[in-house]
């Protein structure tokens, strides 16, 4: 329980210190002219500032400052965070070559694998014919596999709230696994860059007020293989985590990296060489906006954590033939997708498209007419439905207090018209609804509230689909990435890591039935907010 506690308060710490700090991040970088002018392969059009690595950083270090138990791997980390913090810091006021951020990664690598003592032994039986040793060659095989790490987490920073989105997730599956493996620091660490992250996204969401740079991508990404060569060399009570379990958390940046430099040394290239032949881009390339490129990224980590977390008791070989065949199958669907986007605009999305219209012009009339009058009135009467149950509860006064916190979130909510800020507000809107429920189902255990809240989600559920036949109410149910990230993070917490750790006064099945609950009337929720019309997945029109 000590170690629960003390895992709350770095996450919060860093959080709340990350919102203070991150401002100070853009007046130093307008102050010492970091600051990204769009260029070709940009995909922002106005100059926005580029040091936010060095809030994120700051609230890290403040953050675990008095929960990190000082031995070797504390001083390990410490001094190559140093090292690589100055090499993103140099870079992002003065860009340098590729050869002395190498240099810089190297650096890094070293000092924590001599100081820590950490090092890859192997990589593990893989093919299902034996494990595979490095043997004398540990300490360079861990160097290279940490700067590989290290720049594949730089190269994913190419959207707005991307690589932060990643590396939260990453984070927290590997605190879980720390949690599980009596690994405290490495807990501390995982979850004081999630913290610090998830408030730079706030800035950082599309569209982004200030980027981390490199000073916050190649900390992350030092971070992150730190946090990986840690946990493949901890083996306590039987459990240990294997080094194709780790790549499984990491899949989306690594195997984006080798495919992309892969394919331009194929082509006679330079690997270096920056082009638009990320995953990002691929999506982008589809037709997709940057809102819903992100958004995918972020399902598709989360979905390869998910395999890690489900299958880490598995064989090596068994993990790493179902990545094969999962990223050959994902990759081959890019592929097809992008050969065929005409064909399947022209004789499938359109035919469909116009079907649509065509039913929504027959109900045109009176569906309009209900959404004019009576959305905002059934919506509103479906939230004042929800809130109900708070006032069944044994202590009246907490849930007045909810309530209020509710009601001034929602004013808080009329009165934001900006995508991200908006976004966020609705991301904690969320939050609140999951909690809302979680309380009910806690203390309201009769079977009368479990009918109540299916017959309420029931009936949210098909006013939503109602809504989603007219135009002006299905923009207010975009979601944005930073919603889609919280909702997420909410889903690894509840549906996978609670059952697990038995940490709940709820079953299992019934926090998963939470979750799906909190979706639809999230979804009322916004609809009660209405506001500025947006486009697809939050983009404004």
């Amino acid at each position: 329980m000590e170690t629960i506690s003390a895992a709350w308060m770095v996450l919060s710490l860093a959080l709340v210190f990350s919102i203070l700090l991150t401002p100070f991040s853009m007046h130093l970088a307008r102050r010492v002219g970091a600051v990204d002018v769009p260029c070709s392969r940009s995909v922002h059009v106005v100059a926005v500032p580029r040091l936010g690595g060095i809030g994120i950083f700051l609230s890290m270090a403040c953050a675990v400052a008095f929960y990190l138990k000082v031995d070797a791997f504390s001083f390990g980390f410490l001094a190559g965070l140093l090292v690589i913090v100055l090499t993103g810091l140099l870079d992002d006021i003065r860009p340098l070559s590729h050869r002395f951020k190498f240099a810089g990664e190297i650096l890094a690598s070293v000092a924590f694998i001599g100081i820590s003592g950490s090092e890859l032994s192997g990589v593990g039986n893989l093919f299902g014919f034996g494990e595979l040793v490095f043997g004398p060659f540990a300490f360079v095989a861990t160097v290279f596999c940490m700067v590989g790490l290290i720049n594949a987490m730089n190269l994913s920073d190419g959207l707005d709230g991307l690589a932060g989105g990643l590396a939260i997730i990453a984070a927290l599956f590997f605190a879980f696994f720390a949690y599980k493996a009596g690994q405290p620091n490495v807990m501390m660490i995982a979850l004081a860059l999630s913290g610090a992250l998830l408030g730079f996204l706030l800035y950082n969401g599309f569209p982004a007020r200030l980027f981390m740079g490199d000073v916050g991508s190649l900390m992350i990404g030092y971070t992150c293989a730190v946090l990986a060569v840690q946990m493949v060399n901890v083996s306590v009570d039987h459990f240990s985590v294997q080094p194709i379990t780790i790549a499984l958390i990491l899949a989306v940046p690594l195997l984006d990296t080798l495919v992309v430099m892969g394919a331009r040394i194929v082509k006679g290239i330079s690997p270096f060489k920056p082009d638009k032949t990320h995953l990002h881009h691929r999506l982008m390339a589809l037709g997709l906006n940057q809102n819903q490129a992100v958004s995918i990224m972020y399902v598709l980590m989360f979905l390869y954590g998910a395999l890690a977390l489900l299958a880490f008791h598995a064989p090596a070989y068994w993990q790493f033939y179902t990545a094969i065949i999962v990223t050959a199958l994902l990759y081959g669907l890019l592929g097809w997708l992008g050969r065929k986007q005409m064909s399947l605009a022209v004789g499938v999305i359109a035919p469909l498209a116009r079907g649509l219209l065509r039913i929504e012009s027959m109900l045109l009339v009176s569906l309009f007419d209900v959404s004019q009058h009576y959305s905002r009135f059934i919506s509103r009467s479906l939230a004042l439905l929800a809130l109900l149950p708070l006032f069944f509860l044994d202590s009246k006064v907490d849930g007045l207090v909810l309530v209020a916190i509710m009601a001034l979130t929602l004013v808080l909510l009329a009165r934001r018209h900006n995508p991200r800020v908006r976004a966020i507000w609705q991301g904690i809107l969320y939050l609140l609804i999951l909690f809302l429920l979680y309380v009910c189902h806690t203390a309201l255990q009769q079977s009368f509230w479990a009918t109540y809240w299916s017959v309420l989600v029931s009936l949210s559920t098909g006013w939503i689909v109602l809504t989603l036949l007219v135009s002006h109410t299905r923009r207010m149910l975009a979601l944005h990435s930073f919603e889609i990230l919280l909702i997420l993070i909410s889903w690894l917490f509840f549906f996978l890591i609670m059952p697990m750790v038995d940490f709940a006064p709820l079953s299992g099945e019934d926090i998963r039935v939470i979750c799906v609950y909190a979706i639809p009337l999230l979804l009322v929720g916004k609809l009660c907010l209405g506001g500025a019309r947006v486009g697809a997945w939050g983009c404004p029109t």
